[in-house]
């Protein structure tokens, strides 16, 4: 069944997003996952259509998530560093510590 839940993951921003909620919470749920990292993807609209959406409601239901712009069409189009300072903030925020050394 989880094999046919990551086969639906590709299609699912394609739908209502408190569909596309109810799927991730089902994924997040049964892979005993602790947050959800969203792409918005800069390069095609249609494929983040709807994700902020998405995001709201799985952060009303208790679910972190942590979100990053990208453009799958060009890759400079991404601000590694800028990313990475995004991470460590996130996981501070979820009381992780990056370790040292």
């Amino acid at each position: 069944e989880s094999t046919q839940l990551i086969d639906k993951a590709m299609y699912y921003r394609f739908y209502h997003p408190t569909v596309d909620a109810a799927h991730l919470k089902r994924m997040i749920k049964e892979w005993r996952a602790d947050g959800l990292v969203l792409s918005l993807n800069r390069g095609c609209e249609g494929f983040s259509e709807n994700l902020m959406e998405v995001r709201s409601a799985l952060l009303q239901s208790g679910i972190p998530v942590f979100t990053y712009e990208q453009n799958m069409g060009d890759k400079r189009d991404l601000d590694a560093r800028a990313v990475l300072d995004l991470v460590d903030a996130f996981m501070e925020g979820q009381g992780l510590k990056r370790p040292q050394g």
